[in-house]
């Protein structure tokens, strides 16, 4: 079986593009997916925690690293809604409410997804 045989299809992620950035290697893109899943497990409760608080300058750089993992791991949609987000926020939006639901949502079903694809088991304390 080669390394092909065993990339999964993972809804939300672009798996060329992504592992392009690693010259296709799945065994350090699996690291890298693994890990943003890791990293990210309370990034809703915290950017919602944050948004209760007021805390703009917060708010503003996590959107901006999460757009840069977004972009890093090809999560296309979580990508281009990290990109709405920061404008609005810049621009004080009133969209900012539909587009921050858009992203959670979107981060749920990926979550899901990698739990799944990559038989992340949620009690192990190092899951990268």
């Amino acid at each position: 079986m080669s390394d092909n045989d065993k990339i999964p299809i993972i809804e939300g992620i672009d798996i060329n593009e992504g592992m392009g950035r690693l010259m296709h290697r799945w065994d350090m893109y699996e690291r890298l997916l693994k890990g943003f899943y890791t990293d990210h497990l309370q990034f809703i409760q915290s950017f919602e925690i944050a948004r209760h608080l007021g805390d703009k300058d917060r708010l503003k750089q996590m959107i901006h690293s999460f757009k840069g993992i977004t972009g890093t791991i090809s999560a296309t949609r979580l990508y281009q809604g990290s990109i709405q987000i920061e404008v609005a926020y810049r621009n004080n939006d009133e969209n900012i409410d539909l587009l921050w639901d858009e992203i959670k949502a979107n981060l749920i079903k990926l979550m899901a997804e990698l739990r799944e694809k990559l038989n992340i088991d949620n009690r192990s304390p190092d899951n990268k």
